[in-house]
């Protein structure tokens, strides 16, 4: 599923509340990864993804587009997204303006799907 939100503190909670006391590394690795939380604008919107895990389309016109200028926060995690549907959102966000935060944990990701992205970040300087 894809979703924005305008707040995270309870899922980061969560996450710290299942780590228990003897995997403290796993915990500090954890701590340190976690993202800022998402900009108070943003909107709490949920959009599935499509039955073989694709980003319908139309929500891919809207990143593109920016004309949902309250989304500044996308959160993809513990979807299998795979290198060819991330490298679409890459080229999505290269003309978005309004997303701050993008979170991809755990998405079955190689780094030919970094690498679309990190080309979208040196295109993209909004």
């Amino acid at each position: 599923s894809l979703s924005w939100k305008n707040s995270r503190g309870s899922a980061v909670q969560d996450e710290m509340m299942m780590t228990d006391g003897r995997d403290k590394n796993r915990q500090q690795k954890q701590q340190s990864h976690h993202q800022p939380p998402p900009p108070k604008n943003a909107s709490s919107k949920h959009i599935p993804l499509t039955s073989n895990n694709k980003i319908p389309s139309q929500i891919l016109n809207v990143i593109s587009s920016s004309a949902d200028p309250s989304m500044t926060f996308i959160e993809l995690d513990k979807n299998p997204l795979g290198d060819s549907e991330v490298s679409r959102l890459a080229h999505a966000l290269m003309t978005n303006t309004t997303v701050q935060i993008l979170s991809l944990r755990n998405c079955k990701i190689t780094d030919r799907a970094v690498q679309a992205l990190a080309d979208c970040l040196q295109r993209n300087t909004t």
